[in-house]
């Protein structure tokens, strides 16, 4: 993929769009933001930022008519990525909000963190991992805010990080879906290298 490709900041009325907005600009990307469907189809990679609650970001999905565009991306395995809440709703469902249905592409739920440990926020590493031939090497500290998190032994978790006794699922991957649990546009260079060498595993 180019980094002149088209992103599409799908706005879904949480989230810090901005910042996402501004960090994929300043790789080069054709980043714009939107929540109509036909720019959700169209564009190359489909981009959920997110910070808030699970509950309220999938009621405002539901009523902007988006959740079935957002998974008829996946099934035709058009680039998805989702990032901090923007993974998590990419999942079955979430111990946050029981009872409110996820977009289920990740097969997995979303668990409260455990332990004095209940918010983790700030800098941390994340682990180098592979994904098919593709070694991915991650070098520092990424940031991290969030209280909820997918467990890193979900078969789809490609790169990890440890707070206290949780085992975290920093990065995940579904055929051309990923989910990023840190923030990449809050992680400077590290977030530019992280988003860099993700998208090169990705297809289109």
């Amino acid at each position: 993929m180019a980094l002149s490709d088209r992103v599409c900041i799908v706005d879904y009325g949480v989230g810090n769009i901005i910042s996402v907005l501004k960090f994929f600009r300043s790789m080069g990307f054709d980043a714009s933001i939107s929540n109509k469907q036909k720019d959700i189809e169209n564009c190359n990679i489909a981009i959920l930022p997110g910070v808030g609650s699970f509950d309220t970001a999938m009621k405002n999905i539901q009523e902007l008519k988006i959740y079935e565009t957002i998974q008829k991306r996946s099934v035709l395995n058009k680039p998805i990525i989702g990032i901090c809440l923007g993974m998590q709703i990419l999942c079955v469902d979430s111990e946050e909000s029981p009872g409110v249905r996820g977009l289920g592409i990740f097969k997995s739920r979303v668990h409260q963190l455990e332990g004095k440990e209940n918010m983790h926020i700030g800098w941390n590493t994340i682990s180098s991992g592979q994904v098919d031939n593709t070694k991915i090497s991650i070098n520092g500290h990424v940031y991290f805010n969030h209280g909820y998190h997918v467990k890193s032994s979900f078969q789809g978790t490609i790169l990890t990080s440890t707070y206290g006794s949780n085992a975290i699922a920093s990065v995940v991957k579904n055929k051309n879906t990923i989910g990023i649990q840190f923030h990449p546009e809050k992680s400077y260079k590290m977030g530019v290298d992280t988003i860099t060498k993700l998208i090169k595993v990705l297809s289109v």
